[in-house]
């Protein structure tokens, strides 16, 4: 049905319906059958009444062949209404220039909903085909796949319509989240380079909220000024397939894990998270895999809302482990029913502490006191082991250090140290740009001017600006509730405290930076302080953590606050292995391990792809750029160990929220869109821009007063 460039004054979007016109036989068959069975009987006295009868038999005919006329013209209205007539009142044919259009498929996982040709996608997927039959011989087309990334299905526009029906007809419903703005920014880019006179932009996608991204407006402001400046100006048209929100939905968002380090010494304890899209409270089935085995079968009672459960688990190796969470419950996407997750399982961490003291009295020395602290069998270890593997060198052997000489560290722990030298700076950047984890206590040996570099405008290693040392006759830290117990989770930080066992008499006064945090103080300095930087993590003591600078080492809550903050450092797992949908997985592996140029990579269907490795700064790495499918991945050499990859799908696409009426008009008017919640408006208002207009509402109009006026002398004509 041609609706898009008509070649008539009078078209149908629906002409196969015209058939239906066929049914106004059915009155004149029921008509001529009642007829032919009337049967003339002559009696005597008719002879009297013959000349009254003819004239009343002239008058029954001629209702009868209103009622019947009126009846046909019912049944052909209803036809002419169904096939959906179109005027074009702009002259014959409508535009008659070429046109390029463009079609953004919803990518997002929740168009999965529905069933049968009622999945929202399936709809998407009849509303292009129509298009595509819409256009004209000289007509060209771009079709965009619209996840996380604006992804062209082809190179160039296509003008061959079989090729385009056959390629619509092979999509599948996606897995990702759409971002319409990147989306549409796409297309206005595609187009600026056709020649065509006219440019349509068809967007057919759910209604879900995070789709639009309209807390952005700045970034909308620039899409709409990218269309203005088009010229022809392109007209972009939106068609929102209904989502049913009453949907009931559960999606597995994510597992946390609760310690910062996983060991082989203690169980680890996880939290689930698990989003329930009902109305009303149930009791699902849930499963928990380590590593393919099934571990844990247990009923979960879930709220409607976010619910969070939590479990243990143990692990007898170190290295990458992989956990899977599945409910098994039957809902309306069952996409997001399943979660993974891959952890690294350590046996002893590795420390390297530099010792910036000479004297080997550890009494006497904050190294040597911190090494002892650090290589103490752990309350934080049901077994009471050890946790750390600890090596001790004195600050005259890191001049020869390098980034690679680190790496092998999990966390390196400068203990007052007086200075260092520039390199050995840029070697400590590297290491914890790349996941390694830092600790600097500040004991009054130091040279500011060291540790002042590190500062670098609040976008250097130090978390804090250092102002002078200071002398007091003793005061206590103080821990604040809330403020260090995501960090300090195994340190007792329920409440807020004051080790008032501790008196500090040695610091350094300074401000914390506005990218870190304040762990503890002493009056109105901070004296531990936190920061993420880049991919590692870094705190800093404004004190000494030996005995010169007070008495903390002497109490007990020492040891399980440096084991607890060296753990925490520790934590980072770089390049990281829980991705979201799109992320690069990155794979690295040392020489002395690995000698190939060729690793195997099985993605989350079980098939094997060769990734191609570079050897780099002592490292072989490769990376692998498809991560559409969610899933586990595991990478493949013959000699080092599997290393696994968890990919998520984004946790607010099965939370199926839907924009705001008021949002989706300011977004409607920024850009000069022509949104419709039907697919009937949706074709309504491409139509009556290429100066076409349906008039099928009025057909109707026309319809129902006949059967008034039918209804009406059928009355009169009875009585």
């Amino acid at each position: 049905c041609l609706f898009f460039q008509a070649d008539e004054k009078v078209s149908f979007l629906a002409p196969f319906l015209l058939m239906g016109s066929l049914l106004a036989a059915v009155p004149l068959i029921i008509h001529l059958r009642n007829k032919s069975r009337v049967v003339p009987v002559k009696w005597g006295a008719m002879m009297f009444l013959q000349e009254a009868v003819k004239v009343r038999a002239q008058r029954i005919k001629l209702q009868q062949l209103i009622l019947l006329l009126l009846r046909m013209a019912c049944l052909i209205l209803l036809a002419l209404a169904m096939a959906r007539p179109i005027l074009n009142y702009s002259g014959v044919g409508g535009s008659t220039e070429s046109t390029c259009h463009v079609i953004i498929m919803d990518a997002s996982y929740s168009m999965r909903l529905g069933h049968g040709q009622e999945q929202l996608f399936e709809q998407a997927r009849r509303t292009a085909m129509t298009i595509v039959d819409s256009m004209s011989d000289n007509d060209s087309m771009m079709i965009i796949w619209a996840g996380h990334k604006a992804k062209p299905l082809f190179s160039e526009p296509a003008m061959d319509k079989v090729f385009l029906r056959n390629l619509i007809q092979k999509l599948e419903p996606g897995q990702e989240t759409m971002n319409l703005r990147t989306s549409l920014n796409k297309a206005l880019w595609t187009l600026e380079g056709v020649t065509q006179a006219n440019r349509r932009i068809y967007i057919l996608c759910d209604q879900q909220s995070h789709n639009w991204d309209h807390q952005n407006k700045d970034l909308w402001q620039k899409i709409a000024k990218l269309k203005n400046k088009s010229q022809p100006r392109p007209s972009i048209y939106i068609n929102l397939y209904e989502v049913d929100f009453e949907k009931f939905n559960l999606q597995v968002q994510d597992i946390h894990s609760l310690a910062p380090v996983l060991d082989t010494h203690r169980p680890g304890r996880f939290r689930l998270e698990v989003f329930h899209g009902g109305k009303e409270a149930l009791t699902t089935h849930l499963d928990i895999y380590q590593d393919s085995e099934k571990v844990i079968q247990r009923e979960l009672s879930l709220s409607p809302g976010s619910n969070s459960h939590e479990f243990e688990l143990s692990f007898s190796t170190p290295g990458f482990h992989h956990i899977k969470a599945v409910i098994n419950q039957d809902d309306d996407l069952e996409i997001d029913n399943s979660h993974y997750k891959v952890v690294e399982v350590q046996d002893l961490i590795p420390v390297l502490l530099i010792d910036g003291s000479v004297n080997s009295n550890p009494f006497e020395s904050e190294g040597r006191l911190l090494a002892r602290a650090l290589s103490a069998k752990s309350h934080l270890a049901d077994s009471q082991q050890n946790l750390f593997h600890v090596k001790t060198i004195s600050y005259f052997d890191i001049e020869g250090m390098d980034y690679h000489a680190l790496k092998e560290f999990r966390v390196v722990v400068l203990a007052s140290v007086p200075s260092f030298s520039q390199y050995f700076q840029f070697a400590l950047e590297q290491y914890v740009e790349r996941g390694g984890g830092l600790f600097m206590a500040l004991g009054e040996g130091i040279h500011l001017e060291s540790y002042q570099r590190l500062e670098q405008d609040e976008k250097g290693l130090l978390p804090l600006e250092l102002l002078s040392p200071k002398t007091m006759t003793g005061e206590s830290p103080f821990f604040k509730a809330g403020q260090a117990s995501f960090i300090l989770q195994d340190f007792d930080l329920e409440r807020s405290r004051v080790l008032k066992e501790a008196k500090i008499k040695k610091m350094f006064s300074a401000k914390t930076h506005s990218n870190a945090i304040t762990l503890a103080s002493v009056g109105e300095d901070p004296l531990l302080v936190y920061k993420d930087y880049q991919g590692g993590r870094v705190a800093c003591m404004t004190s000494s953590a030996g005995l010169s600078a007070g008495s903390l080492p002497l109490t007990h809550d020492y040891l399980p606050l440096m084991q607890n903050l060296v753990m925490v450092l520790a934590a980072s797992v770089q390049p990281p292995v829980n991705l979201i949908q799109g992320e690069k997985i990155i794979y690295e592996a040392p020489s002395t391990e690995h000698n190939e140029a060729l690793s195997v990579l099985i993605n989350s269907k079980g098939l094997s792809h060769e990734i191609d490795m570079d050897f780099n700064d002592g490292l072989w790495t490769g990376q692998w750029n498809d991560t559409v499918e969610p899933g586990l991945y595991e990478v493949k050499t013959s000699s080092c160990p599997s290393k696994f990859f968890a990919v998520r799908l984004p946790k607010n696409e099965g939370q199926l929220t839907s924009i705001k009426p008021e949002t989706l008009k300011e977004m409607e008017n920024l850009v000069g869109m022509k949104v419709s919640q039907t697919e009937m408006d949706f074709f309504n208002s491409i139509s009556h821009d290429n100066g076409l207009t349906e008039f099928w509402q009025e057909i109707i109009l026309l319809l129902m007063f006949l059967l008034c006026l039918e209804m009406l002398f059928s009355w009169r004509f009875s009585q």
